[in-house]
């Protein structure tokens, strides 16, 4: 697994209860991966995404696969700064 730098982070009681409820959790790099992989709904973690901001502003194809997927209906929960 490659290593992943983090945007943000998801409180241990959030994962406890998303796995007990069947959740798979993949993790997304939003900086370097150029598309969403195939998955049923989003989960956006608090944390500081502002401090990579530029980052993720240059990734114009994963802004707009997300775009498209939100418009499509993909579900999408975030928190706190995600």
């Amino acid at each position: 697994m490659r290593a992943m730098r983090r945007l943000g982070f998801i409180t241990l009681t959030i994962w406890r209860r998303s796995r007990r409820r069947g959740a798979v959790l993949v993790p997304i790099d939003m900086t370097r991966e150029v598309s969403l992989p195939y998955i049923d709904g989003l989960f956006i973690g608090g944390g500081f995404p502002e401090m990579r901001a530029g980052e993720l502003a240059a990734n114009v194809s994963m802004r707009r696969s997300l775009k498209a997927a939100l418009e499509a209906g993909l579900p999408a929960y975030a928190e706190c700064g995600g």
